[in-house]
C-alpha cells in the first residue's frame, strides 16, 4: 500500500483550469476573434471598443458593429491561432503555475480518478477527485495551489496535495507538496518545477521521503487543434535516481481536451512502456 499511495502522490498532483476567463479589456489595433450568441464567429482588427458595442473589421476592410450583447466570447488572435488551448493550467498531470481564475471551474477524468476543480480567487484554486473502491479500498484527493504571481509571460505558484485512503486500508494518507514557475505563453512555454512526497500509513508515523523531483515541462501549439507537451520527473534521493519521460499531443475544441501520450519509467536497473 506505502508503494501504491507513493506513486499516486508523485503522478497526481494539482491540476486545474480548463480555460482562462475572456478578456476583460480590449486592445484598439489587436486583432480578436468573436463568437456570438448564435455561433457565428467573427476575426479582424478591433478598431474602437466601448461599454456597449465593439467595431471590428476584416482583412478585406469591412467594418462591423457588433453590440456587447451578441457577443459570447471576446478573445485575442494568440500566436496567430484562431483557438487556443482551453486547458493551459497543467500539463500532462503536472500544474503550470498558471492559475485557474476566479469562478470558473473544470471537470476532467485521468485513468479512474474523476476530478471537479473551481477558482477560489484569480491566485487560489481548489480541486477534489476521487477513485471508486477497488477490492474495498479508494483513495479521495484533494488539492490546492496558490499563484502568487501570474503575468502574461511568468507565473510562480506553490500547492500541495492530500490522497486519504479509504475503505480496508482507512487511515493511510500521502501527498506531494511542490512549487512550480512557467515561462512563456500558453501557446509555447517551460515549465520548471519541485515536487516532494509524504506519506502515512495506517498506525505508522508521517514520513517525508528523502529528496525529490524535479520537474521539466514544454508546451508547443501547433495548430487550432493541437498543442505538443512533454512532463519529465527526475526522482533523486537515498543514494537512487529514476525518472519518468513523457511526450505527447494535446487535442482541443472550445472547452473540451484530450491528452495521450507514452511514458517511459526509468528506476532500478529497469525501464518500462506506459501509455496514458
Amino acid at each position: 500500500m506505502r508503494r501504491i499511495l507513493l506513486l499516486l502522490a508523485f503522478v497526481l498532483p494539482v491540476v486545474a483550469a480548463l480555460h482562462a476567463p475572456d478578456a476583460a479589456a480590449q486592445e484598439v489595433g489587436a486583432r480578436y476573434r468573436v463568437i456570438l450568441t448564435d455561433g457565428t464567429v467573427l476575426t479582424g482588427t478591433l478598431t474602437s471598443a466601448t461599454a456597449a458595442e465593439i467595431v471590428l473589421e476584416s482583412d478585406s476592410g469591412l467594418r462591423t458593429t457588433i453590440p456587447r450583447a451578441q457577443i459570447r466570447e471576446l478573445d485575442p488572435f494568440m500566436g496567430g491561432f484562431l483557438r487556443g488551448d482551453p486547458n493551459p493550467t497543467r500539463l500532462l498531470f503536472f500544474p503550470t503555475a498558471r492559475s485557474l481564475s476566479a469562478g470558473t471551474g473544470r471537470f476532467g477524468t485521468y485513468f479512474i480518478f474523476p476530478t471537479v476543480a473551481y477558482g477560489l480567487t484569480d491566485n487560489v484554486d481548489v480541486s477534489v477527485g476521487a477513485t471508486i473502491p477497488i477490492e474495498g479500498a479508494g483513495v479521495l484527493n484533494l488539492n490546492g495551489k496558490v499563484t502568487p504571481v501570474q503575468t502574461e509571460t511568468f507565473s510562480f505558484a506553490v500547492g500541495a496535495s492530500a490522497l486519504v485512503v479509504y475503505g480496508d486500508s482507512e487511515g493511510s494518507v500521502g501527498g506531494t507538496f511542490y512549487g512550480v514557475a512557467t515561462i512563456g505563453t500558453p501557446e509555447q512555454a517551460f515549465t520548471i518545477g519541485g515536487l516532494g512526497v509524504y506519506a502515512k500509513v495506517e498506525d505508522e508515523d508521517l514520513d517525508v521521503a528523502d529528496g525529490g523531483a524535479l520537474v521539466l515541462g514544454f508546451e508547443k501549439q501547433l495548430s487550432n487543434n493541437v498543442k505538443f507537451l512533454t512532463e519529465n520527473y527526475i526522482g533523486f534521493g537515498g543514494g537512487e535516481m529514476g525518472a519518468l519521460l513523457s511526450a505527447g499531443v494535446r487535442f482541443f475544441g472550445e472547452r473540451l481536451s484530450a491528452d495521450i501520450a507514452p511514458v517511459v519509467a526509468i528506476g532500478g536497473g529497469e525501464v518500462q512502456f506506459i501509455p496514458i
